[in-house]
Protein backbone atom coordinates (compact mmCIF):
# COMPACT_ATOMS: atom_id res chain seq x y z
CA UNK A 1 0.00 0.00 0.00
CA UNK A 2 1.44 3.37 -1.06
CA UNK A 3 2.07 5.82 1.78
CA UNK A 4 0.55 9.24 1.71
CA UNK A 5 2.97 12.11 0.93
CA UNK A 6 2.57 13.61 4.39
CA UNK A 7 3.24 10.39 6.27
CA UNK A 8 6.98 10.74 6.16
CA UNK A 9 6.83 14.27 7.43
CA UNK A 10 4.60 13.18 10.32
CA UNK A 11 7.00 10.36 11.19
CA UNK A 12 9.91 12.79 11.12
CA UNK A 13 7.96 15.11 13.45
CA UNK A 14 7.19 12.20 15.74
CA UNK A 15 10.80 11.10 15.75
CA UNK A 16 12.04 14.59 16.61
CA UNK A 17 9.48 14.94 19.39
CA UNK A 18 10.40 11.51 20.74
CA UNK A 19 14.08 12.40 20.77
CA UNK A 20 13.38 15.75 22.43
CA UNK A 21 11.14 14.21 25.06
CA UNK A 22 13.00 10.98 25.85
CA UNK A 23 16.62 11.77 25.05
CA UNK A 24 17.22 15.45 25.67
CA UNK A 25 14.82 16.45 28.45
CA UNK A 26 15.52 13.35 30.52
CA UNK A 27 19.29 13.33 29.99
CA UNK A 28 21.33 13.96 33.14
CA UNK A 29 23.77 16.19 31.28
CA UNK A 30 20.91 18.35 30.08
CA UNK A 31 19.61 18.62 33.64
CA UNK A 32 23.00 19.84 34.84
CA UNK A 33 23.16 22.39 32.02
CA UNK A 34 19.61 23.47 32.80
CA UNK A 35 20.58 24.05 36.44
CA UNK A 36 23.30 26.46 35.31
CA UNK A 37 20.82 28.15 32.99
CA UNK A 38 18.39 28.62 35.89
CA UNK A 39 21.03 30.31 38.04
CA UNK A 40 22.13 32.43 35.09
CA UNK A 41 18.54 33.67 34.72
CA UNK A 42 18.49 34.20 38.49
CA UNK A 43 21.54 36.48 38.22
CA UNK A 44 20.15 38.33 35.19
CA UNK A 45 16.98 38.97 37.16
CA UNK A 46 19.09 40.89 39.70
CA UNK A 47 20.30 43.45 37.15
CA UNK A 48 17.72 46.12 38.12
CA UNK A 49 19.10 46.04 41.68
CA UNK A 50 22.77 45.64 40.73
CA UNK A 51 22.74 48.33 38.04
CA UNK A 52 22.40 51.20 40.54
CA UNK A 53 23.93 52.25 43.85
CA UNK A 54 20.55 52.64 45.51
CA UNK A 55 17.40 50.78 44.53
CA UNK A 56 14.84 53.03 46.23
CA UNK A 57 11.43 51.72 47.13
CA UNK A 58 8.70 53.79 48.75
CA UNK A 59 9.32 52.75 52.37
CA UNK A 60 12.77 51.22 51.84
CA UNK A 61 14.77 54.35 52.85
CA UNK A 62 12.90 54.50 56.18
CA UNK A 63 13.61 50.83 56.90
CA UNK A 64 17.29 51.32 56.11
CA UNK A 65 17.50 54.45 58.27
CA UNK A 66 15.80 52.78 61.23
CA UNK A 67 18.02 49.71 60.93
CA UNK A 68 20.98 52.08 61.34
CA UNK A 69 19.28 53.65 64.37
CA UNK A 70 18.76 50.20 65.89
CA UNK A 71 22.47 49.43 65.66
CA UNK A 72 23.47 52.77 67.17
CA UNK A 73 20.92 52.50 69.98
CA UNK A 74 22.22 49.03 70.85
CA UNK A 75 25.96 49.54 70.44
CA UNK A 76 26.72 53.24 70.77
CA UNK A 77 26.47 55.89 73.45
CA UNK A 78 24.48 58.41 71.46
CA UNK A 79 22.48 60.34 74.06
CA UNK A 80 20.84 62.47 71.37
CA UNK A 81 19.34 59.40 69.74
CA UNK A 82 18.19 58.01 73.08
CA UNK A 83 16.42 61.31 73.76
CA UNK A 84 14.26 60.85 70.68
CA UNK A 85 13.90 57.10 70.04
CA UNK A 86 13.13 53.97 72.00
CA UNK A 87 12.45 50.34 71.19
CA UNK A 88 8.86 49.22 70.91
CA UNK A 89 8.41 46.86 73.90
CA UNK A 90 5.74 44.90 72.03
CA UNK A 91 6.98 41.94 69.92
CA UNK A 92 5.47 43.36 66.73
CA UNK A 93 5.28 41.30 63.51
CA UNK A 94 7.52 43.58 61.47
CA UNK A 95 10.96 42.74 62.76
CA UNK A 96 12.48 40.46 60.10
CA UNK A 97 13.33 43.06 57.47
CA UNK A 98 14.82 45.43 60.09
CA UNK A 99 16.79 42.63 61.73
CA UNK A 100 18.35 41.55 58.41
CA UNK A 101 19.21 45.13 57.45
CA UNK A 102 20.68 45.81 60.91
CA UNK A 103 22.77 42.64 60.72
CA UNK A 104 24.30 43.50 57.34
CA UNK A 105 24.72 47.12 58.43
CA UNK A 106 27.10 46.00 61.18
CA UNK A 107 29.88 45.19 58.69
CA UNK A 108 28.72 46.58 55.32
CA UNK A 109 27.99 50.08 54.02
CA UNK A 110 24.29 50.85 54.15
CA UNK A 111 23.75 50.71 50.39
CA UNK A 112 25.27 47.20 50.31
CA UNK A 113 23.18 46.12 53.31
CA UNK A 114 20.11 47.19 51.37
CA UNK A 115 21.27 45.24 48.30
CA UNK A 116 21.87 42.12 50.38
CA UNK A 117 18.31 42.17 51.69
CA UNK A 118 16.87 42.79 48.23
CA UNK A 119 18.94 39.96 46.76
CA UNK A 120 17.90 37.60 49.56
CA UNK A 121 14.31 38.10 48.50
CA UNK A 122 14.92 38.13 44.73
CA UNK A 123 16.93 34.90 44.87
CA UNK A 124 14.98 33.25 47.68
CA UNK A 125 11.61 33.42 45.93
CA UNK A 126 12.70 31.66 42.69
CA UNK A 127 14.92 29.12 44.48
CA UNK A 128 12.29 28.00 46.98
CA UNK A 129 9.56 28.09 44.34
CA UNK A 130 11.73 25.71 42.31
CA UNK A 131 12.23 23.49 45.36
CA UNK A 132 8.49 23.37 45.86
CA UNK A 133 7.92 22.31 42.25
CA UNK A 134 10.65 19.65 42.45
CA UNK A 135 9.22 18.34 45.72
CA UNK A 136 5.75 17.83 44.25
CA UNK A 137 6.54 17.04 40.58
CA UNK A 138 10.31 16.51 40.11
CA UNK A 139 10.12 16.07 36.34
CA UNK A 140 8.43 19.49 36.00
CA UNK A 141 11.56 21.36 37.09
CA UNK A 142 11.40 23.30 33.81
CA UNK A 143 8.22 25.01 35.01
CA UNK A 144 10.08 26.72 37.84
CA UNK A 145 10.94 29.57 35.44
CA UNK A 146 7.31 30.61 35.70
CA UNK A 147 8.10 32.53 38.89
CA UNK A 148 10.58 35.04 37.47
CA UNK A 149 8.08 37.66 36.20
CA UNK A 150 6.45 37.55 39.64
CA UNK A 151 9.50 38.56 41.69
CA UNK A 152 9.37 42.36 41.33
CA UNK A 153 5.95 42.96 42.79
CA UNK A 154 4.14 46.23 43.46
CA UNK A 155 4.40 45.59 47.20
CA UNK A 156 8.13 45.02 46.80
CA UNK A 157 8.39 48.47 45.18
CA UNK A 158 6.32 49.83 48.05
CA UNK A 159 9.18 48.78 50.30
CA UNK A 160 7.20 46.12 52.16
CA UNK A 161 10.35 44.13 52.84
CA UNK A 162 9.04 42.03 55.72
CA UNK A 163 5.95 41.06 53.75
CA UNK A 164 8.06 40.12 50.71
CA UNK A 165 10.38 38.01 52.84
CA UNK A 166 7.33 36.43 54.50
CA UNK A 167 6.26 35.07 51.08
CA UNK A 168 9.64 33.31 50.80
CA UNK A 169 9.32 31.92 54.34
CA UNK A 170 5.78 30.78 53.53
CA UNK A 171 7.09 28.70 50.61
CA UNK A 172 9.79 27.23 52.86
CA UNK A 173 7.23 26.36 55.55
CA UNK A 174 4.75 24.80 53.12
CA UNK A 175 7.51 22.81 51.43
CA UNK A 176 8.72 21.55 54.81
CA UNK A 177 5.21 20.52 55.79
CA UNK A 178 4.59 18.65 52.53
CA UNK A 179 7.88 16.76 52.77
CA UNK A 180 7.65 15.89 56.47
CA UNK A 181 3.97 15.91 57.42
CA UNK A 182 4.01 12.17 58.15
CA UNK A 183 7.12 12.53 60.36
CA UNK A 184 5.95 15.72 62.04
CA UNK A 185 5.07 13.94 65.29
CA UNK A 186 8.69 13.84 66.48
CA UNK A 187 10.16 16.48 68.78
CA UNK A 188 12.47 17.65 65.99
CA UNK A 189 9.56 18.03 63.57
CA UNK A 190 7.47 20.04 66.04
CA UNK A 191 10.43 22.26 66.99
CA UNK A 192 11.33 22.96 63.35
CA UNK A 193 7.75 23.82 62.45
CA UNK A 194 7.53 26.06 65.53
CA UNK A 195 10.61 27.99 64.39
CA UNK A 196 9.12 28.45 60.93
CA UNK A 197 5.82 29.68 62.38
CA UNK A 198 7.56 32.15 64.70
CA UNK A 199 9.62 33.39 61.74
CA UNK A 200 6.44 33.85 59.72
CA UNK A 201 4.81 35.84 62.50
CA UNK A 202 7.77 38.19 62.96
CA UNK A 203 7.88 38.69 59.19
CA UNK A 204 4.20 39.48 58.69
CA UNK A 205 1.12 38.62 60.73
CA UNK A 206 -1.14 38.40 57.66
CA UNK A 207 1.11 35.86 55.93
CA UNK A 208 1.39 33.89 59.17
CA UNK A 209 -2.41 33.67 59.41
CA UNK A 210 -2.70 32.63 55.77
CA UNK A 211 0.06 30.05 56.33
CA UNK A 212 -2.02 28.50 59.11
CA UNK A 213 -5.04 28.49 56.81
CA UNK A 214 -3.13 26.87 53.95
CA UNK A 215 -1.60 24.10 56.07
CA UNK A 216 -4.99 23.40 57.65
CA UNK A 217 -6.52 23.27 54.18
CA UNK A 218 -3.77 20.89 53.06
CA UNK A 219 -4.54 18.54 55.96
CA UNK A 220 -8.22 18.59 55.05
CA UNK A 221 -7.64 17.99 51.32
CA UNK A 222 -5.17 15.14 51.90
CA UNK A 223 -7.60 13.48 54.28
CA UNK A 224 -10.56 13.88 51.94
CA UNK A 225 -8.54 12.57 48.98
CA UNK A 226 -7.39 9.54 50.99
CA UNK A 227 -11.02 8.80 51.80
CA UNK A 228 -11.98 9.36 48.14
CA UNK A 229 -9.45 6.89 46.71
CA UNK A 230 -9.96 4.34 49.48
CA UNK A 231 -6.55 4.69 51.16
CA UNK A 232 -8.17 4.67 54.59
CA UNK A 233 -11.52 4.64 56.30
CA UNK A 234 -13.46 7.58 57.71
CA UNK A 235 -12.28 6.76 61.23
CA UNK A 236 -8.65 6.62 60.13
CA UNK A 237 -9.05 9.85 58.19
CA UNK A 238 -10.49 11.67 61.19
CA UNK A 239 -7.75 10.33 63.47
CA UNK A 240 -5.00 11.53 61.13
CA UNK A 241 -6.79 14.84 60.60
CA UNK A 242 -7.05 15.67 64.31
CA UNK A 243 -3.48 14.54 65.02
CA UNK A 244 -2.05 16.76 62.30
CA UNK A 245 -4.22 19.69 63.35
CA UNK A 246 -3.00 19.20 66.92
CA UNK A 247 0.63 19.31 65.75
CA UNK A 248 -0.09 22.45 63.73
CA UNK A 249 -1.74 24.23 66.68
CA UNK A 250 0.97 23.13 69.10
CA UNK A 251 3.69 24.42 66.78
CA UNK A 252 1.86 27.72 66.31
CA UNK A 253 0.78 28.40 69.89
CA UNK A 254 3.38 31.13 70.55
CA UNK A 255 2.72 33.20 67.40
CA UNK A 256 -1.02 32.58 67.85
CA UNK A 257 -0.93 34.18 71.30
CA UNK A 258 1.16 37.06 69.98
CA UNK A 259 -1.24 37.53 67.05
CA UNK A 260 -4.29 37.67 69.30
CA UNK A 261 -2.58 40.17 71.57
CA UNK A 262 -1.52 42.28 68.59
CA UNK A 263 -4.99 42.38 67.01
CA UNK A 264 -6.97 42.91 70.23
CA UNK A 265 -4.71 45.73 71.45
CA UNK A 266 -5.46 47.92 68.43
CA UNK A 267 -8.58 49.97 67.77
CA UNK A 268 -10.88 48.88 64.99
CA UNK A 269 -11.11 51.41 62.18
CA UNK A 270 -13.55 51.83 59.33
CA UNK A 271 -13.10 49.28 56.55
CA UNK A 272 -12.31 50.40 53.02
CA UNK A 273 -13.44 48.28 50.06
CA UNK A 274 -12.50 48.22 46.38
CA UNK A 275 -15.31 47.72 43.86
CA UNK A 276 -15.64 44.36 42.12
CA UNK A 277 -15.16 45.95 38.69
CA UNK A 278 -11.83 47.38 39.83
CA UNK A 279 -10.81 44.07 41.40
CA UNK A 280 -11.52 42.24 38.13
CA UNK A 281 -9.51 44.84 36.19
CA UNK A 282 -6.61 44.33 38.62
CA UNK A 283 -6.75 40.58 38.02
CA UNK A 284 -6.50 41.07 34.26
CA UNK A 285 -3.63 43.55 34.56
CA UNK A 286 -1.77 41.51 37.21
CA UNK A 287 -1.98 44.54 39.50
CA UNK A 288 0.54 43.21 42.06
CA UNK A 289 3.19 43.26 39.34
CA UNK A 290 2.70 46.77 37.96
CA UNK A 291 5.06 49.15 39.76
CA UNK A 292 4.72 52.78 40.80
CA UNK A 293 6.34 54.47 37.79
CA UNK A 294 3.65 56.19 35.71
CA UNK A 295 5.95 56.53 32.66
CA UNK A 296 6.83 52.84 32.57
CA UNK A 297 3.35 51.62 33.52
CA UNK A 298 2.00 51.21 29.93
CA UNK A 299 5.03 49.11 28.92
CA UNK A 300 4.67 47.02 32.07
CA UNK A 301 0.95 46.42 31.52
CA UNK A 302 1.58 45.08 28.01
CA UNK A 303 3.78 42.35 29.46
CA UNK A 304 1.56 41.65 32.46
CA UNK A 305 -1.44 41.24 30.15
CA UNK A 306 0.54 38.76 28.04
CA UNK A 307 1.31 36.86 31.23
CA UNK A 308 -2.34 36.93 32.28
CA UNK A 309 -3.61 35.47 29.00
CA UNK A 310 -0.79 32.93 29.00
CA UNK A 311 -1.77 31.76 32.48
CA UNK A 312 -5.45 31.59 31.55
CA UNK A 313 -4.67 29.64 28.36
CA UNK A 314 -2.47 27.22 30.27
CA UNK A 315 -5.24 26.72 32.83
CA UNK A 316 -7.75 25.71 30.15
CA UNK A 317 -5.22 23.40 28.49
CA UNK A 318 -4.67 21.64 31.80
CA UNK A 319 -8.40 21.38 32.54
CA UNK A 320 -9.09 20.14 29.01
CA UNK A 321 -6.42 17.50 29.41
CA UNK A 322 -7.82 16.47 32.76
CA UNK A 323 -11.44 16.07 31.78
CA UNK A 324 -11.31 15.20 28.09
CA UNK A 325 -9.03 13.06 25.95
CA UNK A 326 -7.01 15.61 24.04
CA UNK A 327 -7.58 14.81 20.38
CA UNK A 328 -4.82 17.12 19.28
CA UNK A 329 -2.14 15.16 21.08
CA UNK A 330 -3.38 11.77 19.87
CA UNK A 331 -1.41 12.28 16.62
CA UNK A 332 1.85 12.63 18.54
CA UNK A 333 3.93 10.53 20.91
CA UNK A 334 2.45 12.53 23.79
CA UNK A 335 -0.88 10.80 23.37
CA UNK A 336 -0.17 8.57 26.35
CA UNK A 337 1.32 11.41 28.35
CA UNK A 338 -2.01 12.41 29.83
CA UNK A 339 -3.69 9.02 29.89
CA UNK A 340 -0.74 7.42 31.72
CA UNK A 341 -0.60 10.06 34.39
CA UNK A 342 -4.10 11.39 34.79
CA UNK A 343 -5.94 8.34 36.06
CA UNK A 344 -8.55 10.46 37.83
CA UNK A 345 -9.76 13.99 37.20
CA UNK A 346 -8.89 14.93 40.79
CA UNK A 347 -5.52 14.73 42.54
CA UNK A 348 -4.33 15.55 46.05
CA UNK A 349 -2.05 18.13 44.44
CA UNK A 350 -5.17 20.05 43.47
CA UNK A 351 -4.86 21.44 46.96
CA UNK A 352 -2.88 24.27 45.32
CA UNK A 353 -5.78 25.10 43.01
CA UNK A 354 -8.18 25.06 45.95
CA UNK A 355 -5.78 27.24 47.97
CA UNK A 356 -5.58 29.72 45.09
CA UNK A 357 -9.38 29.68 44.92
CA UNK A 358 -9.61 30.49 48.63
CA UNK A 359 -7.26 33.48 48.12
CA UNK A 360 -9.42 34.62 45.21
CA UNK A 361 -12.58 34.32 47.30
CA UNK A 362 -11.02 36.35 50.12
CA UNK A 363 -9.85 38.85 47.50
CA UNK A 364 -13.46 39.65 46.66
CA UNK A 365 -14.78 39.42 50.23
CA UNK A 366 -12.26 41.16 52.48
CA UNK A 367 -11.84 44.95 52.59
CA UNK A 368 -8.75 46.53 51.08
CA UNK A 369 -7.87 48.03 54.45
CA UNK A 370 -9.00 47.57 58.03
CA UNK A 371 -7.35 48.61 61.27
CA UNK A 372 -3.61 48.87 60.71
CA UNK A 373 -3.77 46.58 57.67
CA UNK A 374 -3.64 48.02 54.17
CA UNK A 375 -3.31 46.82 50.57
CA UNK A 376 -5.17 43.66 51.59
CA UNK A 377 -6.60 43.16 48.09
CA UNK A 378 -3.18 43.47 46.45
CA UNK A 379 -1.63 41.07 48.96
CA UNK A 380 -4.34 38.49 48.36
CA UNK A 381 -4.07 38.83 44.59
CA UNK A 382 -0.31 38.37 44.81
CA UNK A 383 -0.73 35.21 46.89
CA UNK A 384 -3.46 33.98 44.54
CA UNK A 385 -1.13 34.16 41.55
CA UNK A 386 1.78 32.51 43.35
CA UNK A 387 -0.38 29.59 44.54
CA UNK A 388 -2.02 29.34 41.13
CA UNK A 389 1.27 29.14 39.23
CA UNK A 390 2.47 26.48 41.70
CA UNK A 391 -0.54 24.42 40.67
CA UNK A 392 0.13 25.07 36.99
CA UNK A 393 3.79 24.20 37.43
CA UNK A 394 3.10 20.72 38.78
CA UNK A 395 0.68 19.70 36.04
CA UNK A 396 1.68 17.09 33.48
CA UNK A 397 2.41 18.77 30.18
CA UNK A 398 4.48 17.75 27.15
CA UNK A 399 8.02 18.98 27.53
CA UNK A 400 7.88 20.96 24.30
CA UNK A 401 4.90 22.87 25.70
CA UNK A 402 6.96 23.62 28.80
CA UNK A 403 9.86 24.82 26.65
CA UNK A 404 7.68 27.19 24.63
CA UNK A 405 6.07 28.43 27.82
CA UNK A 406 9.45 29.12 29.41
CA UNK A 407 10.60 31.09 26.37
CA UNK A 408 7.55 33.37 26.51
CA UNK A 409 7.84 33.72 30.29
CA UNK A 410 11.49 34.74 30.12
CA UNK A 411 10.77 37.17 27.29
CA UNK A 412 8.14 38.94 29.42
CA UNK A 413 10.35 38.77 32.50
CA UNK A 414 13.30 40.46 30.82
CA UNK A 415 11.03 43.06 29.24
CA UNK A 416 9.69 43.89 32.70
CA UNK A 417 13.25 44.02 34.08
CA UNK A 418 14.14 46.62 31.46
CA UNK A 419 11.28 48.79 32.75
CA UNK A 420 12.51 48.38 36.31
CA UNK A 421 16.03 49.40 35.29
CA UNK A 422 14.71 52.70 33.85
CA UNK A 423 12.77 53.39 37.04
CA UNK A 424 15.70 52.43 39.29
CA UNK A 425 18.18 54.69 37.50
CA UNK A 426 15.87 57.67 37.75
CA UNK A 427 15.31 57.14 41.47
CA UNK A 428 18.97 56.39 42.13
CA UNK A 429 19.97 59.90 41.00
CA UNK A 430 17.74 61.50 43.64
CA UNK A 431 18.63 58.96 46.34
CA UNK A 432 22.36 59.42 45.74
CA UNK A 433 21.96 63.20 45.90
CA UNK A 434 20.20 62.86 49.26
CA UNK A 435 22.82 60.48 50.61
CA UNK A 436 25.72 62.70 49.48
CA UNK A 437 24.26 65.57 51.52
CA UNK A 438 24.82 63.55 54.71
CA UNK A 439 28.58 64.16 54.35
CA UNK A 440 27.91 67.77 55.41
CA UNK A 441 25.93 66.80 58.51
CA UNK A 442 27.59 66.29 61.89
CA UNK A 443 26.74 63.08 63.80
CA UNK A 444 24.00 63.35 66.45
CA UNK A 445 22.46 66.34 64.71
CA UNK A 446 18.75 67.06 64.37
CA UNK A 447 17.65 67.40 60.76
CA UNK A 448 14.29 68.67 59.52
CA UNK A 449 13.50 67.33 56.01
CA UNK A 450 11.02 69.29 53.90
CA UNK A 451 9.66 67.57 50.81
CA UNK A 452 8.64 69.90 47.97
CA UNK A 453 8.85 67.31 45.22
CA UNK A 454 5.91 66.75 42.90
CA UNK A 455 6.54 62.99 42.92
CA UNK A 456 4.84 61.33 45.88
CA UNK A 457 7.25 58.40 45.49
CA UNK A 458 10.00 60.69 46.84
CA UNK A 459 8.26 61.18 50.17
CA UNK A 460 10.81 59.15 52.21
CA UNK A 461 13.97 59.62 50.13
CA UNK A 462 15.27 62.11 52.69
CA UNK A 463 15.86 59.14 55.01
CA UNK A 464 18.96 58.31 52.96
CA UNK A 465 20.55 61.17 54.93
CA UNK A 466 20.69 59.00 58.04
CA UNK A 467 21.70 55.56 56.78
CA UNK A 468 25.44 55.90 57.48
CA UNK A 469 25.69 57.91 60.71
CA UNK A 470 23.63 58.65 63.86
CA UNK A 471 21.26 61.46 62.91
CA UNK A 472 17.82 62.43 64.22
CA UNK A 473 15.56 62.86 61.18
CA UNK A 474 12.24 64.43 62.04
CA UNK A 475 10.60 62.75 59.03
CA UNK A 476 10.38 59.17 60.28
CA UNK A 477 6.87 57.87 59.79
CA UNK A 478 7.69 54.41 61.19
CA UNK A 479 8.28 55.79 64.66
CA UNK A 480 4.81 57.31 64.59
CA UNK A 481 3.26 53.85 64.10
CA UNK A 482 2.87 51.15 66.72
CA UNK A 483 3.79 48.18 64.54
CA UNK A 484 7.51 48.83 63.92
CA UNK A 485 10.58 48.13 66.12
CA UNK A 486 11.26 51.80 67.01
CA UNK A 487 9.03 54.64 68.16
CA UNK A 488 9.34 58.30 69.12
CA UNK A 489 10.26 59.00 72.71
CA UNK A 490 9.01 62.57 72.75
CA UNK A 491 5.67 64.13 71.82
CA UNK A 492 7.39 67.24 70.49
CA UNK A 493 7.82 65.67 67.06
CA UNK A 494 5.00 65.50 64.50
CA UNK A 495 4.65 61.77 64.39
CA UNK A 496 3.85 61.20 60.74
CA UNK A 497 3.51 62.81 57.37
CA UNK A 498 0.79 61.59 55.07
CA UNK A 499 2.23 59.77 52.07
CA UNK A 500 -0.18 61.48 49.70
CA UNK A 501 -0.14 65.00 51.16
CA UNK A 502 2.90 67.24 50.95
CA UNK A 503 4.37 68.28 54.31
CA UNK A 504 3.67 71.98 53.87
CA UNK A 505 -0.02 71.09 53.38
CA UNK A 506 -0.40 68.75 56.35
CA UNK A 507 2.27 69.66 58.90
CA UNK A 508 3.41 73.12 57.90
CA UNK A 509 2.12 74.72 61.10
CA UNK A 510 3.93 72.15 63.23
CA UNK A 511 7.21 72.63 61.39
CA UNK A 512 6.85 76.43 61.58
CA UNK A 513 6.22 76.30 65.32
CA UNK A 514 9.25 74.08 65.90
CA UNK A 515 11.48 76.36 63.85
CA UNK A 516 10.14 79.45 65.64
CA UNK A 517 10.60 77.95 69.11
CA UNK A 518 13.91 79.23 70.47
CA UNK A 519 14.16 76.29 72.87
CA UNK A 520 14.21 73.80 70.01
CA UNK A 521 17.47 73.56 68.08
CA UNK A 522 17.12 72.27 64.54
CA UNK A 523 20.72 71.84 63.37
CA UNK A 524 20.00 71.33 59.66
CA UNK A 525 17.14 71.76 57.23
CA UNK A 526 17.03 69.54 54.16
CA UNK A 527 14.83 70.58 51.24
CA UNK A 528 13.90 68.09 48.53
CA UNK A 529 12.44 69.65 45.38
CA UNK A 530 11.72 73.28 44.54
CA UNK A 531 10.78 75.18 47.67
CA UNK A 532 10.26 78.43 45.73
CA UNK A 533 7.37 76.93 43.76
CA UNK A 534 5.10 77.22 46.81
CA UNK A 535 4.04 80.68 47.97
CA UNK A 536 1.43 80.15 50.71
CA UNK A 537 1.77 82.11 53.95
CA UNK A 538 2.98 79.20 56.04
CA UNK A 539 5.65 78.26 53.54
CA UNK A 540 6.74 81.90 53.23
CA UNK A 541 7.18 81.98 57.01
CA UNK A 542 9.41 78.89 56.87
CA UNK A 543 11.52 80.43 54.08
CA UNK A 544 11.91 83.60 56.12
CA UNK A 545 13.13 81.60 59.13
CA UNK A 546 15.60 79.73 56.92
CA UNK A 547 16.99 82.96 55.43
CA UNK A 548 17.40 84.46 58.89
CA UNK A 549 18.82 81.53 60.86
CA UNK A 550 20.36 79.09 58.35
CA UNK A 551 23.12 79.01 55.74
CA UNK A 552 22.99 76.95 52.55
CA UNK A 553 25.93 74.50 52.46
CA UNK A 554 24.93 71.93 49.80
CA UNK A 555 22.87 72.15 46.65
CA UNK A 556 22.10 69.93 43.65
CA UNK A 557 19.41 69.74 41.01
CA UNK A 558 17.25 67.75 43.43
CA UNK A 559 17.91 69.08 46.93
CA UNK A 560 19.45 71.69 49.21
CA UNK A 561 20.91 71.51 52.70
CA UNK A 562 20.95 74.38 55.21
CA UNK A 563 22.97 74.55 58.44
CA UNK A 564 21.88 76.56 61.45
CA UNK A 565 23.85 79.68 62.23
CA UNK A 566 25.60 79.93 65.57
CA UNK A 567 23.50 81.75 68.13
Amino acid sequence: MRKLPGAKRINVGKSFAMIFHKKIMTDNRFRKIETYIFFLVLILNLIPVLSVRFFPTLDGPVHLYNSNLINHLLTGDHSRLHDFFEFNPEPVPNWTGHFILSFFNLFLPAFLAEKMLLMLYLTGLPVFFRRMVKTIAPENYFMSYLIFPFTYSYLFFQGFYSFSLAIVFLLITLNYWIKHEDQMFSFKGILTLTLFMVLLYFSHIFVFELGLLLIGLNILVKGAYGLYNGSFSLKEMLTIFFKKCGILILSSIIPLILSCRYVLSRPFEADSYVGNAQLIAWLKNLRPYVTLDIVEKPAEEINTKILFYLIVSLFFIVIYGRLIKIKFFEKYPFRSFFSDRVKKPVSSNDFWLLAAGVMLLLYFILPDSFGSGSYISTRLELLFYILFIIWLSIQYLPKWVMLLLVMVILFCSFRLDSCYIVTAKKLDLVATSCNNASAYIEPNSIVLPLNYSDDWYYVHLSNYLGIDKPIVLLENYECGKDYFPLRWKTRLIPLSISENIKPWQSCCTNWKNILSDSTTKIDYIFVLGNMDATTDSCNNAIKQIIRKSYTQIYTTEYCRLYRGKKR
